[in-house]
């Protein structure tokens, strides 16, 4: 059973990190992508150009170790024992952007950490199973969005708590252990990556369950 990840930074465990320069202008830029324009600065599950990111990035207060899952301005760090996995289970597929992170004072933190981009984008919801509500996006978001705190037609609040259900076509995701849905703004983890997380501790994640039929 695969997991919407909503948050894999809580405020609280949050470290602020800086790159060496500035990419503000680099992350503004759009493309086009088959008939839908992304930004850079998004998670959109297409590949990004390695350039574009620095390769050094900094500590902005006196923490000295970092947690295994750390925010790098436009996408996820993550450590080692994780792109291990990944490639365990989807070889050369996501990338992982090397970045040395340095203390305060200059110091390389213990640990080495890459920035990760999902590089799987479906257009796999099943919408005759799913209940959820959509609406229109807008601009370049000209596409529908599920919405999961909206009220489906014909429910309250308390009904559809019990019944809400996102449901993607299993033929469309299978042997993928990441990927970026192109109607809906999150990002997914099949359940053994999931779970593989929470086992080894990288991090207390916050996701919900979907479902693959």
């Amino acid at each position: 059973m695969p997991y919407l990840v909503e948050s894999l930074l809580l405020p609280q465990y949050t470290v602020p990190i800086k790159f060496e320069h500035d990419i503000t202008e680099e992350l503004k830029q759009d493309f086009q992508y088959g008939s839908d324009w992304l930004h850079v600065s998004n998670q959109n599950g297409v590949p990004i150009d390695p350039n574009i990111v620095p390769r050094r990035a900094f500590i902005q207060t006196k923490a000295k170790r970092l947690m295994d899952f750390v925010s790098l301005r436009f996408r996820y760090g993550v450590t080692e024992p994780f792109r291990q996995k990944v490639e365990e289970l989807e070889p050369g597929i996501h990338q992982f952007i090397p970045v040395e992170i340095f203390t305060r004072d200059g110091e390389p933190v213990e640990k080495t950490y890459y920035l990760m981009n999902v590089c799987h984008r479906v257009d796999a919801i099943d919408e005759e199973k799913s209940i959820v509500t959509w609406k229109e996006g807008a601009g370049n978001e000209a596409r529908r969005k599920c919405i999961m705190w909206g009220l489906p037609e014909g429910y309250t609040k308390e009904t559809w708590h019990k019944n809400y259900r996102l449901v993607f076509k299993k033929e469309l995701i299978e042997g993928m252990c990441m990927w970026i849905d192109r109607r809906y703004s999150g990002m997914f983890f099949s359940d053994e990556l999931f779970e593989f997380v929470e086992k080894t501790k990288l991090k207390k994640l916050k996701g919900t369950k979907v479902y693959a039929e």
